[in-house]
C-alpha cells in the first residue's frame, strides 16, 4: 500500500515538474527569440550589433512594475531590462541550460525512487 502511494506521489510530481520544466523552458525560449530578433534587427537596420536594452528599445517598459512592496522583485526586473541585448541573451541561455539540467536530473532522481524496489 505504501509502495503504490510513493509511485503514484511521485508520478504526480514528475508529472507537475515536467509541466513547470515545459513552461519555464518555452517562456526562456520565447525572452531569446525576441531579443535575437531585435539583435538582428539592429545589424540588418544600422549594420552593427546594438548596444542598447530592452528598455532603450521599447521606453513604455517601466509601465509593467509590480505594487510597490515587491521591490526586489521589481529591482531585478529593471536590472534585467536595462542590460544590452547581447548580455541579456547570454544570461536567457545559461539560465535555459541551467533549469533544463536540473529539470533532467530531478526528473531521472523521481524515475528512480519510483523504480526502486529497496526505497521503502
Amino acid at each position: 500500500m505504501l509502495r503504490s502511494m510513493l509511485r503514484f506521489t511521485s508520478a504526480v510530481l514528475g508529472t507537475l515538474l515536467l509541466a513547470a520544466r515545459v513552461c519555464l523552458l518555452g517562456g526562456l525560449g520565447l525572452a531569446l527569440i525576441l531579443c535575437v530578433g531585435f539583435s538582428l534587427y539592429g545589424l540588418i537596420r544600422h549594420g552593427a550589433l546594438p548596444d542598447s536594452s530592452l528598455a532603450g528599445l521599447y521606453p513604455g517598459a517601466y509601465e509593467y512594475l509590480l505594487p510597490p512592496h515587491y521591490i526586489v522583485l521589481n529591482t531585478v526586473y529593471i536590472f534585467c531590462i536595462r542590460l544590452p541585448l547581447l548580455a541579456f541573451t547570454g544570461i536567457l541561455c545559461a539560465l535555459a541550460w541551467l533549469f533544463d539540467r536540473l529539470g533532467q536530473m530531478l526528473l531521472r532522481w523521481l524515475e528512480a525512487v519510483a523504480r526502486a524496489d529497496t526505497s521503502i
